[in-house]
């Protein structure tokens, strides 16, 4: 009989962009089906950690994912040296998809089937990897136990695998391993395969609901040194680099020092962590629109295909080197020397609190069709600090893009 291809569902635990109906009604079908598969809590945090499951998630051979836009898939995968294959990769759009479309693709059977011997995915050297066992040593959960188990602990942040047959740990290195069950007296035949590094706990959940079952997984995460997940900013840039010209507008324009460039003169996202939350600036001022935050709204920054109407939108092709040094930071600079003279004369801290608040106002309209929001808008530092960082920037990137020219003579 054949088997399912592996299958990978990401519950987009942080930014919850995926409607919770269709992800739930995935993971239900999925968790009912018998088959096995793995859940990661947000595959966007997995690439922003550069998490080496990933690359052995994209070494299993036909593989099909439940997550969001293909090409956000694609890139996250490339921004964690990670690349899918181009060719025997599903990817299912849980965000446009109905939960039928998406569950009966994943489980459709391959027509070659696969190796009955499964490996389960690694984890980042020392982090947590949770098992929910259901093989021989072990009884079945009840479907309902084990779906609403999988999308707590998903929502929790834990990222899970469902085995209904052995797993190899010993391929799994020093990944920090908690095996989940309703487990028998002699317990999982392959209890003694794990690797020497690895530490292994096996909590029995026999007669435990799911919330003790999570207090007893906390405590086994303690037990062997792993810190509770959570805290992840779900806010980063990715590069399609199939569209990216390797312009250096994006290093020019970013103020936050995201962007940096490899020593082949190849622009790239280096300073994930500097980049300000539900700010997508820098994807609009991309000319050929190859800047993806997967967790954004509206396309095709968040990975959706792009249109001719896309690259064209005026908001793709916004004059950097006018708003950044130019008439932008002139027009402010003058208007806050205007003010200044103003309020020296009149002494009116009303009226120096009202012209601020119109100054505010007037980059706010200038910066709107870029959607900054307003909490990155309070983030910026003085003006005068602004337009240093603002010809650094554009320093940078100067410099980046004459290297890389001379390179390519």
């Amino acid at each position: 009989m054949t088997k399912p291809q592996p299958i990978v569902y990401c519950h987009c635990a942080y930014g919850k962009v995926v409607p919770e109906d269709v992800k739930r009604g995935v993971l239900e079908r999925l968790s009912a089906s018998g088959v096995e598969f793995d859940a990661v809590a947000d595959l966007c945090e997995m690439s922003a950690q550069c998490d080496p499951a990933l690359e052995r998630i994209a070494q299993q051979g036909g593989l099909r994912i439940a997550a969001c836009y293909p090409r956000a898939v694609k890139w996250l995968f490339a921004a964690a040296k990670a690349a899918l294959p181009e060719a025997g990769v599903k990817v299912r759009n849980m965000r446009t998809e109905s939960v039928q479309e998406v569950a009966d693709s994943l489980l459709e059977a391959s027509p070659e089937g696969v190796a009955e011997e499964r490996c389960m995915i690694a984890a980042i050297a020392g982090s947590l990897r949770v098992v929910l066992y259901e093989g021989d040593g072990s009884q079945v959960l009840p479907d309902r136990q084990r779906f609403e188990l999988m999308q707590m602990l998903l929502d929790l942040g834990y990222s899970v695998s469902s085995v209904r047959g052995g797993v190899q740990f010993a391929k799994l290195g020093d990944a920090r391993i908690v095996v989940l069950g309703r487990l028998n007296e002699e317990g999982p035949a392959f209890c003694d395969d794990a690797d020497d590094q690895a530490a292994l706990r096996f909590v029995d959940i026999n007669g435990l609901d799911n919330e003790q079952v999570v207090s007893r997984l906390k405590a086994a995460c303690a037990e062997i040194g792993v810190s509770e997940p959570g805290g992840w900013k779900p806010w980063f840039p990715v590069i399609d680099y199939s569209r990216c010209a390797n312009c250096m507008q994006c290093l020019g324009f970013c103020l936050f020092d995201v962007y940096g460039v490899t020593a082949d003169g190849q622009i790239a996202v280096q300073r994930q962590a500097n980049c300000k939350t539900d700010c997508p600036a820098c994807a609009r001022v991309c000319p050929e629109a190859a800047i993806i935050f997967p967790k954004y709204m509206a396309g095709p920054i968040n990975g959706d295909e792009i249109r001719e109407e896309d690259v064209r939108r005026e908001a793709m092709k916004v004059d950097v080197s006018s708003m950044l040094g130019g008439d932008l930071y002139s027009a402010l600079r003058d208007r806050s020397a205007k003010a200044t003279s103003r309020f020296s004369k009149e002494r009116d801290d009303d009226r120096a609190l009202q012209e601020r608040q119109r100054c505010m106002k007037t980059l706010q309209q200038d910066m709107n069709s870029l959607g900054i929001p307003d909490g990155v808008m309070a983030s910026l530092p003085i003006l005068d600090q602004l337009q240093v960082r603002a010809e650094e920037a554009k320093r940078r990137a100067q410099a980046a893009l004459e290297q890389h020219r001379s390179a390519e003579r």
